[in-house]
């Protein structure tokens, strides 16, 4: 989705979606007609970004369903309540590596939350007995 190295840019960054008088420019590259787009980044903290991608792949690209996808779910402010109720997202997927207000979690009817405290456990385990990581990778199933 984008990033960048200051802390201060993605409040800029914001700060800038969330005014009407800056037109906003999302480039769309390749071909997503009739797909299933994955939305992917590290964290969700914020909607505006999400929002604005999900919007451009559905109604310039014509994508077929959207999945927003990140390894840690922070969902600042309402974030989450605004991303459910974009009508372009149809699910919100992230990992249980930052906890989630339960009644949030209730409330939603789109986010998908990735138990990885196994695969965790296990890197753990590995590393203490000098065993390799990576083939953790390779064939991961629950």
């Amino acid at each position: 989705m984008g990033g960048s190295v200051e802390g201060d840019a993605s409040d800029d960054e914001e700060a800038s979606l969330n005014n009407p008088d800056i037109e906003h420019t999302i480039t769309l590259v390749g071909d997503v007609e009739n797909r299933k787009v994955f939305l992917v980044d590290d964290m969700i903290d914020s909607s505006q970004a999400w929002v604005a991608a999900a919007e451009t792949v559905r109604k310039r690209g014509g994508a077929t369903k959207i999945y927003c996808i990140a390894t840690h779910g922070l969902f600042g402010d309402n974030s989450l309540e605004e991303l459910e109720l974009c009508d372009c997202i149809d699910y919100i997927v992230v990992t249980n590596t930052f906890p989630i207000n339960p009644d949030r979690i209730r409330d939603s009817k789109k986010l998908i939350i990735l138990d990885i405290s196994s695969m965790l456990a296990e890197a753990i385990r590995r590393n203490q007995h000098g065993e390799s990581i990576s083939q953790l990778y390779h064939f991961y199933q629950d």
